[in-house]
């Protein structure tokens, strides 16, 4: 897929691995809207990247926040959309004490990670096949935000896990429903990348954390995840996969 001067969505590209993202395809030539509900990072990323970037308040939840970013793309083509807001907690199934952990914190954490990750999917595909056909034949590339938590079972996450193995279980659903559209649907699993919440762990966790890498032995850089977002767009032949991003990590339980 050529990318040069097409529009791209980047929900939750205002910090962590979206702000990377945004940087990276607009230093590629895209238009990127930077969609996030924290408005003020969002514009002053958009402020340093200049015409490239415009920012939006959205929440990736809500219908009319994700059309009204798609909308201000204006005549410029979506090709491409990249998912990477998020929420995260770390409740056990059942305390120490044996209480069991509230519903609503399981809801909350599937409505955002996989909710809000499918209304994006579904209203940025419908933009899409409004697209021609470009050279490679395609429409469009859809990238999703899954975790190597959801292919490990990390604990104690099991909301987290639930929401992340679910984006990796519907990845090759949501690909044969596009296919006849030409839009190509990938995962991205990363392991734990040096982000804004990560840095807030405490030195012997992170430590920890970088100890599962087989090679090289560190934590993720968020570069790293927005190289493999681009490489996706350009690469045509990627489609209906999660790919681990995680230097040969397993997780082990904290």
């Amino acid at each position: 897929m050529i990318i040069a001067g097409q529009g791209a969505v980047v929900a939750g590209g205002a910090s962590g691995l979206g702000a990377a993202t945004v940087r990276r395809l607009v230093a590629a030539g895209m238009r990127c809207v930077i969609m996030d509900r924290d408005l003020d990072a969002a514009v002053a990323l958009a402020s340093e990247l200049g015409q490239g970037a415009v920012a939006v308040r959205g929440d990736i939840c809500s219908e009319a926040d994700v059309l009204r970013c798609l909308e201000s793309l204006g005549s410029v083509p979506l090709r491409l959309v990249a998912i990477t807001a998020f929420t995260g907690s770390r409740q056990p199934t059942v305390t120490a004490d044996g209480r069991a952990t509230p519903l609503e914190d399981f809801q909350r954490v599937l409505k955002v990670n996989l909710e809000g990750t499918y209304n994006v999917v579904r209203l940025a595909a419908a933009r899409m096949t409004t697209n021609p056909l470009d050279a490679g034949g395609t429409r469009g590339a859809i990238v999703m935000t899954g975790s190597i938590a959801g292919l490990d079972g990390a604990s104690p996450q099991v909301a987290y896990t639930a929401s992340k193995a679910a984006i990796a279980g519907m990845t090759l659903s949501i690909a044969r429903d596009l296919a006849p559209h030409g839009i190509r649907v990938m995962t991205i699993a990363p392991g734990t990348f040096e982000t804004p919440p990560v840095a807030r762990l405490p030195d012997h966790t992170r430590s920890l954390l970088a100890t599962w890498t087989l090679a090289p032995k560190r934590l993720g850089i968020e570069s790293e995840y927005a190289a493999l977002v681009l490489h996706i767009a350009e690469n045509d032949y990627l489609n209906a996969e999660t790919i681990r991003l995680d230097a040969g990590a397993r997780l082990t339980v904290l």
